[in-house]
């Protein structure tokens, strides 16, 4: 939550009301925020399974291994979304589509 907090901040200062048009910047926080609600849901859940139990014991094991793993694979999501901000691709991917396009 730090680094998505961090990193929201930095594209807003950095790119102040030209924000609405940097498309793959939106596409990105937005990726990292539905990753980060996505795991808040799982770590409710888990939480409730662990605190409440669901009336199998070998169940709820099983049910924790998973969510913990989404947890694991989300959290490389999130950063892999959050690192793009840096190191990314657009321009290239920009022209690419440009070029494309113009042939149409």
């Amino acid at each position: 939550m730090r680094d998505f907090g961090l990193a929201v901040q930095k594209m807003l200062m950095k790119h102040r009301e030209n924000i609405l048009f940097r498309q793959y910047v939106q596409e990105r926080l937005a990726d990292a925020a539905s990753e980060l609600y996505a795991s808040s849901c799982t770590l409710a859940r888990l939480d409730h399974l662990l605190t409440v139990g669901n009336g199998s014991p070998e169940e709820a094991r099983r049910d924790a291994q998973v969510g913990r793993y989404f947890l694991t694979l989300s959290d490389r999501r999130i950063h892999q979304c959050l690192a793009a901000l840096r190191a990314n691709d657009d321009e290239q991917t920009t022209a690419t589509a440009d070029a494309v396009l113009a042939r149409y």
